[in-house]
């Protein structure tokens, strides 16, 4: 009767990690900003109580953070010519306008939308006391700055050359309900970054190494005996 024997620890980690691993794609990050000044009295932020009462409205300091993870596994994940949507996207933001604020975490569909003549967009959208949201950065640069595809890491600002226009639509859910007109203001400084969040080992690879710590005792004992 033969033996086993483990001659070569290397050979056999490279045969444990060559096992079937459980192949998906990462999600990937994407954080968009902007900030600079917009004129208040606008229905759209009225109806996100995003409007201080004051006599003699002026123009008042605004920030916009969007953060979203697009999922390619996702079931709710889209892809097409121009861009890809995630309908379950986890995703934060924050909007300050003046001393008021409006936050959100939660599901919402996200989406990228790229266009060949140096257009790049981020956009959020989800529901929030009876009314639809869609808050947008648009982002307009040199194709060579906006980098390639939609979810490849990148990072660019205003302080690259882009120009940008942050966006925001605000609907009532009631499809009968009335819509108001949109928000775009062109800030003063935006941002965007897209990047991958470090990967966990994938179940297999953990097994593997599990199995490689118990099989290099037992060659060593077998050598032995």
């Amino acid at each position: 009767m033969s033996r086993l024997s483990v001659r070569s620890p290397a050979l056999l980690l490279a045969a444990l990690l060559a096992l079937p691993l459980a192949a998906a794609a990462e999600p990937v990050r994407i954080a968009s900003h902007s900030q600079g000044m917009l004129y208040p009295e606008q229905q759209a932020l009225g109806a996100l109580e995003l409007i201080a009462p004051v006599r003699d409205p002026v123009d008042v300091p605004f920030s916009l953070q969007l953060d979203s993870l697009i999922d390619p596994a996702s079931p709710d994940f889209v892809a097409s010519a121009y861009g890809v949507r995630d309908g379950s996207s986890m995703v934060s933001l924050s909007f300050q306008v003046g001393d008021l604020a409006l936050s959100y975490a939660g599901p919402a569909r996200a989406s990228i939308i790229r266009y060949s003549d140096g257009q790049y967009q981020h956009s959020l959208s989800f529901t929030h006391n009876f009314y639809n949201v869609s808050l947008t950065h648009i982002f307009n640069a040199d194709p060579a700055l906006l980098g390639d595809g939609f979810l490849a890491p990148r990072s660019f600002s205003s302080d690259d050359g882009a120009q940008a226009v942050f966006e925001l639509g605000v609907s009532q859910s009631n499809p009968d309900g009335p819509s108001f007109p949109s928000v775009s203001v062109r800030p003063e400084f935006a941002a965007l970054s897209v990047t991958s969040p470090v990967p966990e080992p994938a179940p297999a690879s953990l097994l593997a190494l599990g199995l490689l710590a118990c099989a290099l005792p037992l060659g060593r004992r077998l050598r032995r005996g």
